[in-house]
């Protein structure tokens, strides 16, 4: 499910992200110019991908700390907005378990461990 609705739930995190911060895709704001804004939403792509890979696993806990490492040395870099990415992150979180049935509620553990991890990052 979560494969087969991927661009609408990506859609409604974006679309979450800016009804909260519409001024972050504006000059000065944190994901300006365009091609800064499209390459966190295809972020968000990768962070339902790896997600859903999670899940098919059956591990919470599906990252590897090596990687979460350079992926935060790399958010430091690019000064990626790491509020904005937070919330989208809870944004697909909240989009994904209201296309859940009822019995498939026991997915948010996977999408919580992103979180907390990204939660983390020093930027």
């Amino acid at each position: 499910m979560l494969r087969d609705r991927a661009t609408e739930i990506v859609d409604e995190a974006r679309e979450q992200v800016l009804a909260t911060d519409p001024e972050i895709i504006q000059p000065g704001g944190g994901l300006y110019p365009p091609e800064r804004a499209q390459a966190c939403w295809r972020d968000f792509w990768h962070f339902l991908r790896c997600i859903t890979y999670g899940i098919a696993g059956g591990h919470t806990e599906y990252t590897s700390p090596t990687g979460l490492h350079y992926m935060n040395l790399l958010y430091q870099e690019l000064q990626v907005p790491k509020d904005a990415m937070v919330l989208g992150l809870k944004s697909i979180k909240v989009a994904s378990l209201k296309r859940c049935q009822a019995n498939q509620q026991e997915i948010a553990p996977y999408f919580d461990h992103l979180i907390t991890q990204l939660a983390t990052f020093q930027i």
